[in-house]
């Protein structure tokens, strides 16, 4: 795999990669598996599970679907969720998503997803180099890079909580 295709592939789906119609569980599924599993690596664990839907659903952080079919704005905010969930538990992604939705006032949430998609482009587009050079990375390298994501989690949690307390 080329080092560009590699990159696209890391980036998320984009609106238009998703259906126009509704699907079921299975189909939702076998989609998000098919357009996120490579992002899991050896962690099978990460990606997205019919239990793990159910438990968003419940918990309010995807909307729930209509006679069992999960529409293009559920399936926006399962990838966004699965995403943000190696950074936020799922009631900072809520209270995140709830943040979004208000800050650009947007109910519609493909206005909010097409902003994550431009955001994470960008970010990729910066760390060019850095990821281009990743199969042959360094122990002190994979360490910076360790301790980035830390300290970036960090400050996004502390962020986060001073957002919500205005």
């Amino acid at each position: 795999m080329e080092k560009q295709e590699k990159k696209e592939r890391m980036l998320t789906v984009e609106i238009n990669e998703l259906p126009d119609i509704d699907l079921y569980m299975d189909q939702v599924t076998g989609l998000l598996n098919d357009k996120l599993g490579h992002l899991a690596g050896e962690d099978k664990d990460s990606v997205l599970t019919k239990t793990m839907i159910n438990n968003y659903v419940k918990s309010g952080v995807v909307e729930k679907p209509h006679k069992k079919r999960y529409g293009k704005n559920q399936m926006m905010q399962m990838i966004l969720l699965y995403s943000l969930k190696n950074v936020m538990s799922l009631y900072q992604i809520k209270d995140f998503m709830e943040l979004l939705k208000q800050e650009t006032g947007q109910e519609d949430f493909e206005q909010v997803y097409a902003l994550f998609c431009k955001v994470q482009k960008e970010v990729s587009d910066t760390w060019q180099q850095e990821w281009d050079n990743s199969d042959e990375a360094s122990l002190d390298q994979i360490l910076n890079w360790a301790v980035r994501a830390d300290l970036y989690k960090r400050m996004t949690i502390q962020a986060l909580n001073k957002r919500q307390k205005k």
